[in-house]
């Protein structure tokens, strides 16, 4: 009985033992995060889910749920619908890991895997993944059928996509340094106050790099179906890689994600994420610049490899 009670004794304080000792990080949930991407700033912690799409595909890929501890709006943000447009993904692949102040972020930082694995517009079989989206109508592919399905489930009050364009917009037949706008609810005011920034901020040869507001998204695009069947302000954010570095565009990507934010309630505190690059006095601030007239013509002068 003695031999009994001590072997219990021993088994307490064994438990006792390992509970005191153990890794923190065996008691803590893997998808809870306080950091923001702001060095030393204070910011909520957030809850995490990660997806799988087309899991065991050539398109796999994952989306990520990201919820605020505050209730808020839900929004979407998209990268890597072309291959070949690299810095919509690398700007995407880092947004994911932002933390939020209120609601659901949703982002799907390579949608379209396949291509971008080709480092190709298209993937296999020449599919162009942003035209598979039709309008009142099934998506036309699986992969774009659970990119939809995703949308349904966290219907969006707004959604970005990020893109980069070859050329500039009114200076080659390119939609390059554009925000296309579906004019939904408040996009306008949106489009308008994010491109303002960013000409202010983040460009510095305004005279060739200035971003435009026009629309709308195409046919057949993500964006043009979010807008029209679901009536939410829906955005294509073109950054140009036409004598660009890409450092400079994950930047313009990151900056308009931040503002699109910002603007629908998600992020709150003061501190930036993204730092503004520039500086300038109101009187030389640049303004807003939109235009739906057709683009042609060649550069007037040799840019800026900074833009």
């Amino acid at each position: 009985m003695r031999r009994h009670s001590v072997f219990v004794l021993l088994i307490v304080f064994l438990a006792v033992f390992l509970t005191a000792f153990a890794p923190a990080a065996a008691w803590s949930s893997p998808v809870t995060a306080a950091a923001g991407g702001v060095p030393g700033a204070a910011a909520p912690a957030v809850v995490r889910e990660v997806r799988t799409l087309r899991a065991g595909t050539p398109e796999e890929t994952e989306v990520y749920i990201v919820r605020a501890s505050e209730p808020g709006p839900t929004v979407m943000i998209v990268g890597g619908m072309h291959g070949d447009e690299t810095s919509g993904y690398l700007a995407a692949g880092e947004i994911k890991d932002w933390v939020i102040d209120r609601g659901t972020l949703v982002v799907l930082p390579r949608a379209n895997a396949d291509a971008i694995a080709r480092g190709r517009r298209t993937s296999t079989g020449g599919v162009d993944l942003n035209r598979q989206f039709p309008v009142g109508k099934e998506p036309t592919t699986e992969l774009a059928r659970e990119i939809w399905a995703v949308v349904e489930e966290f219907p969006p009050a707004a959604l970005l996509d990020l893109h980069e364009g070859w050329g500039i917009y009114g200076r080659h037949d390119s939609v390059g340094q554009t925000l296309i706008t579906y004019p939904a609810g408040d996009a306008r005011r949106f489009a308008e106050h994010a491109v303002r920034y960013l000409n202010t901020y983040h460009v510095k040869n305004r005279n060739i790099y200035r971003f435009r507001v026009v629309g709308t998204p195409v046919a057949g695009s993500l964006a043009r179906k979010a807008g029209a069947d679901l009536g939410i302000p829906a955005f294509i954010a073109e950054a140009t890689a036409y004598r660009t570095l890409q450092s400079s565009r994950v930047r313009w990507h990151k900056a308009f994600a931040e503002e699109f934010l910002r603007w629908y309630g998600l992020i709150e505190r003061e501190e930036r994420i993204v730092p503004k690059q520039y500086r300038t006095t109101a009187s030389t601030s640049a303004s807003v610049s939109t235009s739906a007239g057709t683009p042609g013509g060649a550069p007037s002068a040799a840019p800026l490899l900074a833009a």
